[in-house]
């Protein structure tokens, strides 16, 4: 369960830091680690590298950056954490140059220093925007958010049937000038085959054409890219738009604790991957709920304690300091 694993790190980090209390590192990586599976693939990080802690690299995970931080903040002198491979400030490093972090200043700008054929003025110029693999320079890019509503009118004339402007403007109403302009480049680019494909659109597109759809176009309702089945479509299979069956079906493989083909719910530190029965005999899936006080199966980790299925649906909210005991 996750505690073990706040504990563990708790415990790794205690034996190096001499400059914070062990209560003091545990509410740091308390605050931090939010999910148990992240926590485990660091605490197997650390455990076989443990000069992670003062080495300073800037290639240690994200999550170690920010605990150390967070822990260097608080007073921790002997932890380490890394500075920005390009500016060498000591800040979280949540970008990436090539195999070393960078600061999101950093990495923002070498993103925009790139220096790009305008698909516009076909001039030389930085990096401003880029869609569907073409980019475009600042000016270039401004001047088209100006005429962007009236591209993408004309591509609802000529390619939805039954389509009108009203259509067009209200289904785009809550859209910012920058995302409506990819939205109009993005139709002209592969809209009339969006329009008979939809599984095939992206995210941006699909919203546009369900609303259109709802506003009195003459198209047919979005079904699964893989089933057909005209249902909610939440996920992306092999680049089209899949419902949750299909795309859980598509992620199936087999479970390295029973060799059975089936989804897979979980991933240990050690690299393996278990089913939902694989998963529900771990120990750490087992706890005393704090509700009823019988050690069971947990479906909810509540900020106040685990709580089992029986319970979980029935408590709303649990009253601070409450326990089974």
């Amino acid at each position: 369960m996750r505690d073990e694993v706040v504990d563990g790190l708790t415990e790794l980090i205690a034996a190096v830091e001499s400059g914070l209390r062990r209560g003091e590192v545990r509410e740091i990586v308390d605050r931090i680690i939010s999910k148990e599976a992240m926590g485990r693939r660091l605490l197997a990080q650390v455990t076989a590298d443990p000069e992670m802690f003062t080495s300073g690299s800037n290639r240690m995970p994200l999550l170690l950056d920010r605990i150390l931080l967070d822990l260097a903040a608080a007073g921790g002198v002997v932890v380490r954490p890394p500075g920005c491979a390009s500016c060498g400030r000591v800040v979280l490093l949540n970008c990436r140059d090539g195999e070393d972090r960078v600061c999101a200043a950093c990495g923002r700008g070498r993103k925009d220093s790139q220096l790009i054929d305008c698909l516009e003025c076909g001039r030389r110029q930085r990096r401003h925007a880029e869609v569907v693999g073409d980019a475009f320079c600042r000016s270039c890019w401004m001047a088209l958010q100006t005429v962007a509503d009236e591209r993408l009118d004309r591509f609802v004339m000529a390619c939805v049937p039954a389509g009108t402007m009203p259509m067009m403007l209200a289904a785009t109403e809550q859209l910012k000038a920058d995302r409506l302009l990819r939205l109009a480049l993005e139709s002209e680019r592969f809209g009339a085959a969006w329009i008979a494909d939809p599984a095939a659109a992206s995210a941006l597109f699909a919203a546009f054409y369900d609303a259109l759809r709802e506003l009195g176009a003459a198209l047919p309702a979005r079904a699964c890219g893989h089933c057909g089945r005209v249902t909610k479509l939440s996920g992306r299979l092999d680049g089209r738009i899949c419902c949750r069956a299909c795309y859980k079906a598509g992620h199936r493989s087999v479970c390295d604790g029973c060799d059975k083909t089936a989804n897979m719910e979980s991933r240990l530190a050690d690299g393996r991957r278990l089913c939902q029965a694989c998963t529900n005999e771990l120990p750490e899936s087992w706890a005393d709920c704090i509700v009823c006080g019988n050690r069971r199966l947990i479906a909810i980790r509540a900020p106040e304690g685990p709580m089992c299925s029986g319970e979980s649906h029935r408590v709303v909210s649990i009253p601070a300091g409450f326990s089974s005991s």
